[in-house]
């Protein structure tokens, strides 16, 4: 078991993720991860889109899958290994964008 593997496992129990959840999280990160043939800390936002776009098209998942795997992906960039360092794949496109309402009179 890899060390990220363990970790992200580890992080699935403090939550109390059910066995499924967790299988289903460690499913989709194990296929990215042989999809590009490298370990998920080394792919960038662009990677996990790319891949997202293969599984939808090639693959023909459901949108409740792709769902699945966008969600096992903000788990994995959101855990602790991750944090200090901020990889590119968990830079949002959106982040720092401020959209204001308009005034109301």
């Amino acid at each position: 078991m890899t060390p990220l593997r363990k970790r992200m496992t580890e992080d699935m129990q403090l939550p109390n993720f059910s066995p499924q959840i967790q299988r289903t999280y460690l499913h989709h990160i194990t296929g990215l991860a042989r999809f590009y043939k490298t370990s998920p800390e080394h792919l960038n936002l662009e990677d996990l889109r790319q891949f997202q776009v293969y599984l939808a098209s090639q693959c023909r998942y459901s949108v409740e899958s792709l769902n699945q795997f966008v969600s096992a992906a903000k788990f994995l960039y959101g855990v602790k290994p991750f944090r200090g360092r901020r990889p590119a794949a968990r830079q949002s496109p959106y982040s720092g964008a401020h959209h204001s309402q308009p005034a109301r009179n």
